[in-house]
Formats: C-alpha cells, sequence, structure tokens
C-alpha cells in the first residue's frame, strides 16, 4: 500500500460498499489495518454515532455505516 490503493480497494469501487466492508470485517487483521480499530469497536462507535450521521435530506445519501467507515479511511489516509 505504497502511496497508492490499498490492494482490496483494488477490486471495488465506492459503490461497493457492502461488498468492501464484509470482505474487510472477515479479515480481522486487515479490518485493523484499514479502519485502526477492530470490529466490535467499530460498531460500537457506529451504534453512538449512528443517528448523528443519517442525513436529513430528501436526496439520496450514503448509508451512515459507509459515512463513518468513510470519514475514518480519510482521516487516517492524511492524518498518519
Amino acid at each position: 500500500m505504497m502511496g497508492g490503493i490499498c490492494p482490496i480497494e483494488e477490486k471495488h469501487s465506492e459503490y461497493d460498499f457492502s461488498i468492501l466492508f464484509s470482505e474487510l470485517k472477515e479479515d480481522p487483521d486487515l479490518f485493523f489495518r484499514y479502519t485502526r480499530m477492530n470490529v466490535p469497536s467499530f460498531y460500537e462507535l457506529f451504534w453512538l454515532m449512528g443517528p448523528y450521521l443519517k442525513k436529513k435530506s430528501i436526496r439520496s445519501s450514503i448509508y451512515p455505516k459507509q459515512y463513518l467507515h468513510n470519514n475514518i479511511e480519510v482521516h487516517f489516509r492524511f492524518n498518519c
């Protein structure tokens, strides 16, 4: 993953979040490297943040779980 796209991302587009997330959950080490937290911690954070991540708009939006995942990914990608 040297300065490029993570190998698991090469297989999936941004529209394949559910597939990518399922694959990440199956491999705890990969999930941790990708999100900097374990699966239970992600779900605990999602449980706490989920209501605040929901859009209150009539436009279609991404799912709250995907929104949280994307923010974690961006944070660690640019702040490491």
